[in-house]
């Protein structure tokens, strides 16, 4: 049984509701992008490779294939789509559980505010990487034993 609300707590679950719905549509689209841009990525692709000995496509029809082909892959590479529609779901999923927890008597509204600060946590912000070398891990300075 849910809880009875005071206007404060109305007020931040409907906001939390909004940003829920937000991220589901946010998780949805960017799937959406990624099944284009693979498909983009690869029926041009496969189109270059099969025509490039014949006499079906010009010249200049397989360099626009091909130019397709890797405007495509960088667009999906370079802002990191596949992973930031991955955390978006992530994100609606804690969410998700955190207000049916709320909505259920199980938690609190602290806990269902924690949930929304960690599912902002699994969203991130925007990358651009292209051209960028992936950040190096730490290197571990401590020595290991040495054997007597």
């Amino acid at each position: 049984m849910a809880p009875e609300l005071t206007a404060k707590e109305q007020l931040v679950l409907g906001n939390i509701k909004k940003v829920h719905q937000i991220w589901d549509n946010t998780a949805n689209r960017l799937v959406y992008i990624t099944i284009s841009l693979g498909l983009l990525i690869i029926v041009p692709s496969v189109l270059v490779s099969v025509y490039t000995a014949t006499d079906l496509l010009s010249r200049q029809q397989l360099k626009v294939l091909a130019c397709t082909s890797t405007i495509s892959l960088t667009l999906l590479t370079a802002f990191n789509i596949v992973g930031k529609g991955n955390n978006a779901r992530k994100a609606w999923r804690v969410l998700n559980a955190g207000i049916y927890n709320y909505e259920s008597g199980i938690w609190t509204m602290t806990e269902l505010i924690r949930s929304y600060e960690e599912g902002e946590r699994i969203m991130c912000d925007v990358d651009f990487s292209y051209g960028m070398a992936p950040p190096k891990p730490a290197k571990n300075t401590e020595r290991a034993p040495q054997a007597p």
